[in-house]
């Protein structure tokens, strides 16, 4: 049989002899087939089976990132994040909070949120124009709150970083700043800068107070009487609204993190609904 391509049928065989356990050697006496053969239909059926799998995985990791859902790797990861920090109380004092969000002009109901299950950070559907805005802040008050006009890539973050940032940190020394990091190059900018940064796990806006903060930034602009209508009035209101967060509410946030980090490890890493902490 050496030289010849097997039939679709000797294929089957053989690899039916394999699952059903027989070894190369007794497959190829059996079949009347080269042992090299038999072995390299074997080898490469390993590896069919082996990259379907993997394709498996990666479709079902998508799938569960565009849900907001958790891989096995990410729970765990944020399950390892909580212990390591379950004592954890006045350090938290230390950490500079960091994100963006989109605000909408409000039409009708304004925001929509839609929650998924398991207590998932709500997805926020919007009607209208909208506006991205990236902000911080920390147990001593907030930072400057930006306007996002482009695309946030490395350049753009790096910019918002060296112009906000670091002249902010400068004047409240010995913190931590957290953010999602976006890519090795920022990471190097802000190491090159002595800008100590916290080890931080992805899909866990749970874990980050700021998320709590926007929303309470998003209810304050709802109450205004008339709501915004045009870009520059959302504008000037959110940040208006941002100016005037008090400390207690910053205080608020902070101390909720002993119990946030107490709740997702006691939950093995899957998601809490941050929304139910006792905050203001």
């Amino acid at each position: 049989m050496r030289g010849k391509e097997l039939t679709y049928e000797q294929r089957e065989q053989i690899i039916g002899d394999y699952l059903a356990g027989l070894n190369g050697l007794r497959i190829s006496t059996v079949l009347a087939i080269s042992r090299s053969t038999v072995y390299v239909t074997i080898d490469l059926y390993k590896k069919l089976v082996l990259h379907i799998q993997k394709s498996v995985l990666v479709v079902q990791n998508n799938y569960l990132h565009n849900l907001g859902l958790l891989t096995y790797k990410q729970r765990i990861g944020r399950y390892n994040w909580c212990k390591a920090k379950l004592t954890w109380k006045e350090e938290w004092k230390q950490i500079v909070w960091s994100d963006e969000s989109r605000f909408t002009l409000f039409k009708s109901d304004g925001r929509i949120k839609v929650y998924n299950i398991n207590f998932i950070k709500p997805i926020v559907k919007y009607n209208g124009g909208s506006i991205m805005f990236w902000g911080y802040f920390s147990w001593y008050g907030i930072g400057p709150l930006v306007v996002v006009d482009e695309t946030m890539n490395s350049d753009i973050y790096v910019k918002f970083l060296a112009q906000h940032l670091v002249p902010w940190i400068r004047d409240n020394p010995n913190l931590i700043f957290q953010h999602r990091v976006i890519n090795q190059i920022v990471h190097w900018w802000l190491k090159s800068h002595d800008i100590p940064v916290l080890d931080w796990v992805s899909q866990s806006s749970d874990l980050n107070p700021v998320e709590n903060l926007w929303d309470y930034v998003d209810c304050q602009v709802r109450k205004r009487r008339p709501l915004p209508s045009s870009h520059k009035e959302l504008i000037k209101a959110v940040q208006e609204e941002w100016a005037n967060i008090s400390i207690e509410t910053l205080s608020s946030l902070i101390l909720s993190m002993h119990e946030r980090v107490k709740a997702v490890y006691k939950n093995k890493g899957r998601h809490i609904n941050s929304d139910l902490l006792d905050l203001f």
